[in-house]
């Protein structure tokens, strides 16, 4: 009996943990109701009780007011390459359109409080078998944004860190005008992958990854990015590097490639690969993959937020004394 009531108080305590809101670094875009509010959507937040506080602002990447970040990577990404066995914890968000598959985790935010602003937690292997099906992971409401009927568009995550990194980012296509000619970078593509090594007042972007060298076409806009920097040099495209992207719905390398905006795709090193396909995320083909991150299945997912901590530890004692008063009653009796 006494191993019974063991697996009762570790299954609460775990399920409490995994029921709470969970830190991550995020930007949301430009009519989320945070923004101008507290702050811009070319910031990175961090999550937290209440409004997201500001983490790295636009201006220390380059960016200025009305530059939209859409996906971002610390480069830190725990992701794997096409055909293998091993498992990755893969984090992803979607946009304010996407319904799900009809069934699972994204269908049931959808049409409750809304998923955009939700993280949702899925465990694949590198050749896109699903190990455990998604789950959601952290509603709107647990990282300071706004659910339905405002609803906050979370569009780009990583991390959490915790400390300055280097950040590698791509931007939406209508902050590339004025950002080529203020870098004096002309023919910048929504599908380039830009780099800021140390984030900072006059920092000015490097190009990490061209649409180019990443086999992608004019009008593809990276939405989501995931990277695992690993080769020879940091903040420089080599061949030890592992790069995941999702295209937006309205970029031409999806039909030549038979994907969707739904697709998880293997882009660097190519050809480009569908490692996770629409279905193991619990998206149709038609919703939009707005963000994503890699973990380790090991000990390097997320932490727990300071009130997660706060509410587990309280779920531990009412379990503790639940068990004392049943075993009290059973000595009584």
């Amino acid at each position: 009996m006494f191993y019974w009531r063991l697996l009762l108080f570790l299954s609460v305590a775990l399920l409490a943990t995994f029921a709470l809101g969970n830190a991550a670094d995020f930007s949301i875009d430009a009519a989320s109701p945070e923004v101008p509010g507290s702050g811009s959507e070319g910031d990175i937040y961090l999550s937290g009780v209440g409004p997201p506080n500001v983490w790295i602002q636009e201006t220390n990447l380059g960016l200025i007011a009305g530059e939209e970040l859409d996906a971002v990577s610390y480069g830190l990404d725990y992701i794997l390459p096409a055909g293998s066995a091993n498992w990755v914890n893969l984090f992803y968000s979607v946009d304010r359109a996407a319904f799900g598959s009809g069934v699972g985790a994204v269908t049931a935010q959808a049409s409750g409080n809304g998923a955009a602003g939700d993280e949702f937690w899925v465990t694949v292997d590198g050749n896109g078998v699903v190990i455990r099906p998604p789950i959601l992971w952290s509603d709107a409401t647990g990282h300071g944004l706004t659910p339905l009927p405002g609803q906050s568009d979370l569009d780009a995550h990583s991390g959490p860190l915790g400390q300055a990194a280097p950040v590698f980012f791509s931007v939406a296509l209508g902050a590339l005008p004025t950002a080529s000619v203020r870098w004096s970078m002309p023919g910048l593509s929504p599908a380039d992958i830009l780099y800021v090594a140390t984030p900072g007042p006059g920092v000015v972007p490097t190009v990490y990854a061209t649409e180019a060298a990443l086999s992608l076409a004019t009008g593809d806009d990276i939405d989501a990015l995931a990277i695992s920097d690993r080769g020879t040099t940091p903040g420089v495209l080599d061949p030890g590097d592992l790069i995941y992207i999702s295209l937006n719905s309205g970029s031409p390398s999806l039909s030549a490639l038979a994907m969707y905006p739904s697709s998880v795709i293997q882009i660097y090193p190519g050809p480009p690969v569908e490692i996770f396909a629409p279905a193991a995320l619990d998206l149709s083909l038609v919703d939009e993959l707005n963000a994503m991150t890699g973990y380790d299945p090991g000990p390097q997912v997320p932490a727990v937020s300071g009130t997660g901590l706060l509410v587990l530890l309280l779920a531990l004692v009412m379990t503790g004394a639940f068990l004392v008063l049943r075993r009290s009653v059973k000595i009584r009796a």
